[in-house]
């Protein structure tokens, strides 16, 4: 089954970046936030419903990033992924600024674990899990103290881990999926960089 290379660049950081990768990505990167606007809108509804879902959509928020970092394979993809996100959102909404901001915060702590995991060059489905997992669960345990998850009872946070690791698992293997069908299709050959890599993942 096909599915996008794996980079083999030997110039890592920015200055290894292209400017057809920074197009690329500034366009992955706006239309993922043009898709999460109605979101946005709906996020009272959510909120309505609970803590728990809440952080059981967490993976929908990361999406962006762990797909741009799958199709991209640069170091930064992910951050400069998600702050464009975060732009894209700015025009639809009266609180589109704190949502930059949170973008901006999540591409801080997801770029370090795409380093981590996947090396900019390794996107298999088990690094994919483990990025998901430890994406969700390290956001949690920073931004749930920030949150007030602490104060609720163990099950509730119990069950609120439980829903921010699935969801983001579910977010990477689903970016994966994505990208890799899209790569099947032909349709963006030679435009997404990983399609001109010849080693695969």
């Amino acid at each position: 089954m096909k599915s996008f290379p794996a980079s083999t660049l030997k110039q890592r950081g920015f200055v290894g970046w292209s400017t057809h990768s920074i197009l690329v990505t500034a366009a992955l990167g706006l239309v993922c936030g043009a898709l999460i606007v109605p979101m946005v809108y709906a996020y009272a509804f959510f909120q309505s419903l609970g803590p728990l879902v809440l952080w059981a959509m967490t993976g929908i928020y990361f999406f962006p990033a762990f797909f741009i970092a799958y199709c991209i394979r640069r170091p930064g993809a992910a951050l400069l992924g998600l702050a464009l996100v975060g732009l894209a959102q700015l025009p639809f909404t009266p609180v589109g600024a704190a949502f930059l901001v949170s973008a901006l915060l999540r591409g801080i702590l997801v770029e370090p674990l795409v380093a981590l995991v996947t090396r900019y060059r390794a996107f298999g489905w088990g690094r994919m899990v483990v990025l998901g997992a430890t994406t969700g669960l390290l956001f949690l345990l920073i931004f749930g103290v920030l949150l007030g998850t602490a104060s609720f009872p163990l099950a509730m946070q119990l069950m609120i881990a439980a829903a921010s690791t699935l969801s983001c698992t579910i977010g990477a293997v689903a970016a994966k999926a994505l990208a890799d069908a899209i790569a099947r299709t032909g349709i963006l050959s030679g435009i997404l960089p990983g399609n001109d890599i010849a080693t695969r993942s």
